[in-house]
């Protein structure tokens, strides 16, 4: 599949980071739009609105978009079962799939 095409299998579905001391809930808009909970088991989050886009259909670019560029990048976007990984800015990451 295609970033592109993952990210559209997603839309609707709570993204959980599977992390011992990060929080990091994602959850994606058909609009160009993520909704984010970010922060720190047993500490401070914040629930930002990010911008987000597929650049040539392999990579998802999180954050700002413009000259100084996106915050994070995923790419090899892969789902099994209920589960997401990406490389987040070039480090393994996985998320629960949590669909309601």
């Amino acid at each position: 599949m295609t970033a592109a095409e993952v990210i559209e299998s997603l839309i609707g579905a709570r993204l959980e980071l599977q992390d011992d001391l990060q929080v990091g809930q994602y959850w994606f808009g058909r609009h160009g739009y993520v909704a984010a909970t970010l922060g720190v088991k047993n500490g401070g989050v914040c629930a930002p609105l990010f911008e987000y886009r597929i650049k040539d259909n392999e990579t998802v670019e999180i954050g700002p978009i413009g000259p100084g560029g996106p915050m994070w990048q995923w790419e090899q976007l892969q789902i099994n079962g209920d589960i997401l990984t990406v490389l987040f800015n070039g480090k393994p990451r996985s998320f629960e799939i949590i669909r309601h």
